[in-house]
């Protein structure tokens, strides 16, 4: 759901003629499309030794998710504001 959200954000941006919106947006769609991606090589790779630390499966799944979209696109979007008020100034 999150991708068709971001995904009608590129192009209301487009049509807006809001290069900078658009932008941000096909950034925040692509580091979502890539969750599907990171997740399944975390599943592959890490999630035994996450399984380990956290034995619950249920919680074990938060880092992952969280090492998967969430971190990445948080620092995009503050990257993004720290440019913003650089410019700014």
């Amino acid at each position: 759901m999150v991708i068709v959200l971001f995904a009608g954000m590129v192009w209301y941006g487009i049509r807006q003629k809001n290069l900078e919106l658009h932008q941000r947006y096909i950034i925040s769609s692509f580091t979502c499309v890539a969750y599907f991606v990171t997740i399944h090589i975390i599943d592959w790779f890490a999630m035994k030794f996450i399984e380990w630390i956290i034995p619950d499966k249920s919680i074990a799944l938060i880092p992952s998710d969280a090492a998967a979209w969430l971190l990445p696109l948080i620092c995009f979007w503050l990257y993004v504001g720290v440019r913003k008020i650089r410019q700014a100034v």
